[in-house]
């Protein structure tokens, strides 16, 4: 399973968001009404460790999250709530990462 899905999946999990809010990877297209508010999880190209020979290939991902909405309030509060379910997790560990 994807981080960015992992992600996603806990968000729900603690209540912040329903499935139907949450999309992983891309923004649904500018069409508001399919998806009138709605989470994005996008994925960034992550740090490394540059030069470690013993784990060469450790990568450290990063992530971005969008929130969007017809109201401003309320796509704010959305990711303020998504922000303060993620925000500072030290040895969260998500299932299949």
């Amino acid at each position: 399973m994807d981080f960015l899905q992992e992600l996603a999946n806990y968000v729900r999990d603690l209540g912040v968001a329903t499935d139907e809010q949450i999309k992983v990877g891309s923004m649904p297209d500018g069409d508001n009404e399919s998806s009138p508010t709605c989470v994005v999880f996008l994925g960034r190209m992550g740090n490394t460790l540059g030069n470690a020979r013993d784990v060469p290939d450790l990568t450290f991902p990063r992530f971005q999250v969008i929130t969007r909405a017809v109201d401003y309030n309320v796509a704010s509060e959305l990711l303020r709530s998504v922000r303060n379910a993620l925000h500072g997790k030290v040895g969260l560990l998500l299932p299949h990462y």
